[in-house]
């Protein structure tokens, strides 16, 4: 219980903390998720037209989807989900390292110092990332590696 904060800056942070909690986790989560439901869908299209219903899959392909287009002035079909996704092999995370000297109101202080220092932070923090997370996919690239190698031992 030593860390609860005190003051009123550090209350408000952690108000602010919880508030606008980090949801890259929660995002991540969905674009993996849609990236494998899109893989899903190749692999049935190439099944089926593979087995003679290719006129069937493209029916379905031209059915609306429920989605919109980004302009909004057209509905999407279901083979624009597929058409226009991009692979999620790899996300990068950035974290925001902790700032001890956080005051109150800093999410309306727009001075051109204060902007200036989230700039700096932000490249640092990312720096510190992209550094973390290079290493993390080099080992996940080696193991990757090691197990395709015993596999052609066996």
């Amino acid at each position: 219980m030593r860390n609860i904060p005190r003051d009123k800056d550090l209350i408000d942070d952690r108000a602010h903390d919880i508030l606008f909690h980090d949801r890259t986790n929660f995002d991540e989560h969905i674009a993996y998720l849609v990236s494998d439901y899109v893989d899903l869908a190749v692999e049935l299209i190439e099944l089926g037209n593979s087995n003679g219903l290719a006129d069937y899959v493209e029916e379905i392909l031209n059915k609306a989807a429920k989605g919109f287009s980004r302009s909004r002035a057209e509905s999407k079909k279901y083979k624009d989900i597929i058409e226009g996704r991009l692979d999620i092999t790899k996300v990068w995370r950035i974290d925001r390292v902790e700032d001890t000297e956080d005051t109150f109101g800093k999410n309306t202080d727009f001075s051109p110092t204060s902007i200036l220092k989230l700039i700096e932070d932000g490249q640092n923090d990312a720096k510190i990332s992209l550094n973390k997370m290079e290493i993390i996919f080099n080992i996940d690239d080696l193991i990757y590696e090691l197990q395709l190698f015993f596999l052609l031992l066996t």
